[in-house]
């Protein structure tokens, strides 16, 4: 039997996430899809264990900017968030890190932390999307000169193109919507979200993935597992 390459199981199932979220308006049978189609995942106990890690922060996250009137859910049913959104950033993640290619960074440091954290806290605050974009760009930019090798850069623009299938995907479906945005079907501050994201998951996410437990059994195989500074 032909494996399915990496990548493009991964790309397999961020697609079928993606319209299962958009496809089922109820919201645990949604989730319910989705943790069937995430069982096919390459799983390793690191995998579950960021899984985990990633679906929690980001559910603080979106608890957060939802109070803050960021965006909203057409179906929410818990706290403002539909069942599935509790576990899918694990996917959209993940996922983007196994489709995008690169190998694995060295180990982060505290200071990529704090701008990490600088990069999202605009995001829990500010509900104006142009103030929001602005502040967004200005959080982020500590993080892109600290990080600015081509790795960091094809995460930046990899995550941003993920980002706009899905959000476009999700407000022209009536999943969600950014009521501050006005004209726009999705504000600026999306993107650089986004791109945040995949800039960070890059440096602090993959490295531990890529971290084995000993030489002949890998942690988890994004991609080829190499490590570059």
């Amino acid at each position: 039997m032909t494996r399915i390459p990496l990548p493009l199981r991964w790309a397999l199932l961020l697609a079928a996430t993606l319209a299962l979220v958009a496809a089922i308006p109820d919201g645990a049978v949604a989730l319910a899809a989705c943790l069937l189609c995430w069982s096919l995942a390459p799983w390793t106990p690191r995998l579950a264990v960021a899984w985990a890690a990633l679906a929690a922060l980001f559910a603080l996250l979106d608890l957060g900017a939802v109070r803050a009137g960021v965006f909203a859910f057409a179906r929410p049913d818990l706290l403002g968030l539909p069942w599935w959104e509790f576990l899918v950033w694990g996917c959209w993640v993940l996922g983007g890190l196994g489709l995008v290619p690169a190998a694995a960074p060295a180990r982060p440091r505290w200071p990529a932390f704090l701008c990490a954290a600088l990069f999202a806290a605009p995001f829990l605050a500010v509900a104006d999307p142009w103030w929001l974009t602005a502040l967004a760009l200005a959080g982020l930019a500590p993080g892109v000169v600290l990080h600015h090798r081509s790795a960091d850069l094809v995460h930046l623009a990899g995550f941003a193109l993920i980002g706009l299938v899905v959000e476009l995907t999700g407000v022209l479906a009536g999943v969600w919507s950014y009521p501050q945005a006005g004209a726009l079907v999705i504000p600026p501050a999306s993107l650089v979200m986004w791109a945040g994201i995949g800039l960070f998951a890059h440096r602090l996410v993959r490295p531990w993935l890529m971290l084995s437990p000993s030489p002949a059994q890998p942690a988890i195989r994004l991609q080829e597992r190499s490590v570059s500074c």
